[in-house]
């Protein structure tokens, strides 16, 4: 039983909140929908709550926050209204601790026992999660299709490949030492465990370290750091992801700005293409990016990896250079919502890596999946932390989330010997967790510097961290507090960076010097609107 009132009478409280810019047009037609098809008034409020959910980039409601809201209505704030306006939504109606039990009985509501069948609901009730039937749909999709990609492994010898690929550069490391060497707060400790990935520093000879760092002259010096500290103490998370990529047929290579995710996928590619030459063909590979801009910086950057990359033509050949979008790579058909590749009509290809993961959403995931043939191999690149999808779906995040059970002691023990490194397994955790890696080294910025820092603590959710940082008295952030002097201040920063730009643009200078001063100083805003606001 219900709380005692019409379902018409949730439409026109919902029409007043629709009025009032509170809720989308979309999240009441929905409801007025369940309402017509005879929907309970609860249910008529769940299916606006959870389109309105959709809005907000999630794909379902989480039903436990009803049952949670306790016996007093107010605690319940649906569609983030203040108590009292959440008090007048929900009068007469059902405690909402009773909801998920009354949508469980609803004819409009598929459950658990319907898996399987044809959907007829407008709404999926699924393990306590109220879903649009659609997006129920995709979600099982796509963990449908990464269960079974996860759940195969094919263990390569690609050792003498990772080695051959991600050696040590002494060039670059004796480059790096010349510029830091002689500066006051240089940390032999720091430098090493940056250039050669160290992660057992109470194993190494640090003195003989640090006179072989202080006395060397070329890069040809460097050398006794491979005895000094050898492979085995060191963990190169690069060398890691790209062997982990080469033996599954799914793998996640998630990582921040700087992290060498294109370079790394560049040197898997090599590998890939060096196995399948050996078996008589090169795979069939595509680059994709989820939108145009995108796939021009994927273009950009893998060319550039591949060009530094001493590979025989054979097998650079085999390498494409130029990305596309999604949408190209499907089959868009003009005035349809259905693309020409699906699964009854998949790809042509062995191998698709796809950049910028975090921007697919939920639906586009699905169908690419579904157009996936079952032999290929699918590469998600992207970070974790940002560029989140415009529709709803986060699944890069969600997939990544598997990464905290750490590998299976079988994956373990083939990363071992495949690099050389010390890794230890967990023996429980989802099958996925072993195509997952992510990449924590930046190259742009020292884990150890005030931008590594506040990343970091930005990342974890970390307010306290996040203060502690700025009183640390790091070099490369400053923060300036709101204030009428501290925002003038920012204008007379923005004419003075941009001023180079704009003298090159004036005087006429060759396209690439704009664009190269344009791209020397820039400020990025949280905001559209407002005084710290793009406009």
């Amino acid at each position: 039983m219900s709380g005692g009132i019409k379902s018409d009478v949730v439409i026109e409280r919902l029409k007043a909140l629709a009025l009032a810019g509170r809720i989308r047009q979309l999240d009441l037609q929905f409801a007025k929908l369940v309402a017509d098809l005879g929907g309970s008034p609860e249910l008529v409020l769940g299916a606006a709550l959870a389109c309105f959910e959709l809005g907000r980039g999630h794909v379902c409601l989480p039903l436990d926050l009803l049952a949670h809201a306790g016996n007093e209505k107010g605690s319940l704030r649906p569609f983030g209204l203040d108590p009292q306006q959440s008090r007048d939504l929900l009068a007469d109606l059902a405690d909402p601790a009773r909801w998920p039990a009354l949508f469980a009985a609803s004819p409009l509501v598929g459950s658990e026992r319907h898996e399987g069948e044809a959907p007829r609901w407008p709404l999926r009730l699924w393990h306590g999660r109220l879903y649009l039937t659609r997006y129920h749909d995709h979600e099982q999709g796509v963990a449908r299709h990464l269960r079974r990609l996860s759940e195969k492994a094919e263990w390569p010898e690609i050792a003498p490949a990772l080695s051959r690929l991600f050696a040590r550069d002494h060039g670059l490391v004796f480059d790096a030492l010349l510029k830091v060497r002689l500066a006051p707060d240089f940390s032999a400790r720091h430098f090493v465990e940056k250039y050669l990935d160290l992660v057992f520093p109470h194993e190494v000879d640090w003195p003989a370290i640090e006179a072989l760092l202080a006395s060397a002259q070329a890069a040809s010096d460097l050398t006794g750091l491979d005895v000094l500290v050898p492979e085995a103490l060191c963990c190169n998370g690069q060398k890691l992801a790209a062997a982990t990529a080469a033996a599954r047929p799914f793998a996640v290579i998630s990582g921040g700005p700087g992290t060498g995710k294109t370079t790394t996928v560049a040197k898997l590619l090599a590998i890939l293409v060096e196995t399948g030459l050996q078996s008589g063909k090169a795979p069939a590979i595509r680059l994709v990016a989820p939108t145009g801009k995108a796939a021009a910086r994927l273009t950009e950057s893998i060319g550039s990896a591949l060009q530094a990359l001493d590979l025989p033509p054979e097998w650079r050949d085999a390498i494409p250079t130029e990305a596309g979008t999604l949408h190209r790579l499907l089959g868009v058909i003009p005035g349809r919502s259905q693309f020409r590749h699906h699964r009854g009509n998949p790809l042509h290809l062995d191998l698709l890596v796809v950049d910028e993961a975090s921007m697919v959403d939920l639906p586009m995931m699905a169908r690419l999946l579904d157009a996936l043939p079952s032999h290929a191999r699918l590469i998600l690149l992207g970070d974790k932390d940002q560029l989140a999808s415009v529709e709803a779906g986060a699944v890069l995040g969600d997939i990544c989330s598997f990464i905290e059970q750490g590998i299976s002691p079988e994956q373990a023990a083939w990363l071992s010997r495949q690099t050389g490194y010390r890794l230890q397994g967990t023996p429980a955790g989802a099958p996925v967790r072993d195509s997952l890696c992510l990449l924590t080294k930046s190259w742009r910025f020292d884990q150890h510097s005030g931008i590594g820092q506040l990343a970091r603590a930005c990342n974890g959710g970390d307010g306290a961290e996040v203060e502690a940082v700025w009183s640390q008295g790091f070099k490369d952030i400053s923060l300036h507090p709101w204030a009428g002097e501290a925002y003038e201040a920012l204008i007379a920063q923005g004419v003075e960076g941009y001023g180079a730009y704009l003298r090159a643009a004036r005087e006429g200078m060759d396209p690439a010097a704009v664009f190269k001063a344009f791209n020397g100083f820039q400020i990025l805003c949280a905001l559209r609107d407002g005084p710290f606001g793009v406009q």
